[in-house]
Order: structure tokens, then sequence, then C-alpha cells
């Protein structure tokens, strides 16, 4: 085995390990039978639990996600609107002739805002 190429090394390590179950004893090979099938299920559980926690993991990111970015939309679109909302009641009260000081005392902007505005 020492001296196989390493290019044919797995061939032959299968052909031995085959050799040495067909060795096997019929309780023996029950045996081996039953542990093999134990860990390919394990491996499948384990295959299917690990794609099945990335699903879940995936989904519950993406709705977490965009619950975040409604808030964030509607914060900012309240935001917005405060702000058109103050806008329009300054024009309408200097189109009501209103001074820049009572505008400011009852908008809470300054008057730097207001004369922009």
């Amino acid at each position: 085995m020492q001296t196989i190429p390493f290019t044919h090394r797995d061939v032959f390590e299968r052909l031995a390990k085959i050799s040495n179950v067909a060795a096997l004893s019929d309780e023996e090979r029950r045996l081996y039978d039953y542990d093999v099938k134990r860990a390919r299920d394990y491996k499948a559980e384990m295959t299917e639990a690990r794609s099945e926690g990335h699903t879940i993991g995936y989904n519950e990111g993406r709705a977490e996600g965009r619950a975040e970015g409604r808030a964030e939309g509607r914060a900012e679109g309240r935001a917005e609107g405060r702000a058109e909302a103050a806008h329009e009641l300054v024009r309408n009260m200097k189109a009501q002739g209103l001074g820049t000081d009572v505008i400011a005392a009852v908008t809470g902007l300054s008057p730097e805002d207001i004369v922009a505005l």
C-alpha cells in the first residue's frame, strides 16, 4: 500500500476497505451496516438542519430588515410632512401680513428660517 502511486491511491484504499468488509462475519457485517446507516442518517440530518437553519435565518433577517425599513420610512415621511405643514403655515401667516416675530413665536422656527421661506 505504501508504494502505490498517488494518483491511484484512493482506488486501492477503497478496494482495501471493501475486502475488509467482505471478511466480516455475519454478525460483524450486520453491526457494520447498522453503523454505516447511522452515520449516513446523521450526516443527512445535519445537512438538512443546516439548510433549514440557513433558510429560517435568511427569512427572519429579511422580515426584520423590511420592518426596520418601513419604520424608518414612516419616520422620515412624518418628519417631511411636519416640515411641509410648518412651511405652509408660515407662507399663510406671511400672506396675512403677520410679522416675523409673531410667526417665530407661533411656529417655533427661527426668524432666519421664516425669512428664507
